[in-house]
């Protein structure tokens, strides 16, 4: 039997049927597809629907960055590769004699038994730094601290420098007079930073007038360059495990979030006391929740902030 359509063309009848019904199925496949297939202006995005983050989420995610400038910093600086944000108490102590002016270089080894009273840990309170008679009193622009071991952390960005506010100058003045009350039972290190540290000695030297001198020597000639990483430079600070840390810096951006805040505050370890000096010309000191206020406030310091203009 076959189908007629029209003087030109016979279809067989079975052949129109498989014509028809492959078309059939040719349409519902292509139905089927267009229905299961997503609908690009429908779709809502990924970060649309990601849940709010945690404080926890956060503070994992400020401390992997921080991980990670540490690792690039580590190529510049093997101070900072000292840093250790998973284990603060596994402490690396300078041994070379030399006092080298503004060298990068840090030989260093861990500390053994022999050392281990050059960093007590019997101390009662933060910042008492061992026996009370080889404790020494430290005031810098009227903050004062007890301790035995003293680091100066100080923001040597562009805009501390004399292109800027002129804050290092005002620094090296102002320690010239106050490192007189310490001598050669105490220890004094200068870590100038900005996005790296970088230590003005390979290691702690005891407070006499030679090496008193020499620091602050180097601590003018040290260029002001750059922009800062507060963060990396306080842990780095703190893995050489000092007594007290004056943090002496304008506050310039980036500022310190609250995942940041919380990894200082856990390398700090109630040992440390955080003092912080803040920098400005005819400003005014910084609100509640800046973060100089809260390094200072959760690590046994003060915050004192220093109009330049306001000095004799």
């Amino acid at each position: 039997m076959t189908v007629d359509f029209g003087s030109q063309s016979r279809i067989p009848l079975k052949s129109a049927a498989a014509v028809l019904g492959l078309s059939a199925l040719l349409g519902a496949l292509i139905l089927f597809w267009t229905w299961k297939a997503p609908k690009v202006d429908e779709a809502t995005p990924a970060e649309a629907q990601a849940e709010p983050k945690s404080f926890a989420d956060q503070s994992l995610e400020v401390h992997a960055s921080a991980k990670t400038e540490i690792a690039r910093a580590s190529l510049i600086n093997p101070l900072v590769k000292e840093v250790d944000l998973e284990s603060p108490t596994e402490i690396a102590r300078p041994v070379s004699d030399a006092l080298v002016p503004g060298d990068d270089s840090l030989a260093s080894s861990s500390i053994n038994q022999r050392d281990a009273a050059a960093y007590p840990d019997d101390a009662m309170t933060r910042g008492s730094g061992g026996e009370a008679e080889k404790l020494g009193t430290l005031h810098v622009y009227g903050t004062q601290a007890r301790g035995r071991t003293f680091l100066m952390l100080i923001d040597r960005s562009v805009s501390m420098g004399e292109k800027g506010l002129g804050a290092i100058q005002a620094v090296s003045v102002e320690l010239a007079k106050q490192f007189d009350s310490l001598d050669e039972r105490h220890e004094l290190q200068i870590v100038g930073y900005n996005s790296v540290p970088k230590p003005l000695a390979p290691e702690w030297l005891p407070a006499t007038e030679d090496n008193k001198k020499r620091l602050l020597s180097s601590l003018r000639e040290i260029p002001a360059v750059g922009s800062t990483n507060h963060t990396a430079a306080l842990m780095a600070a703190l893995k050489l495990r000092p007594d007290v840390i004056f943090f002496m810096t304008d506050g310039g951006s980036p500022l310190m979030g609250p995942g940041a805040l919380r990894i200082v505050h856990d390398l700090s370890n109630e040992r440390t006391i955080i003092n912080t000096i803040h920098f400005s010309r005819g400003g005014k000191d910084a609100p509640p929740n800046h973060f100089l206020r809260k390094v200072a406030a959760e690590n046994g310091g003060t915050y004192q902030f220093i109009d330049l203009d306001q000095l004799p």
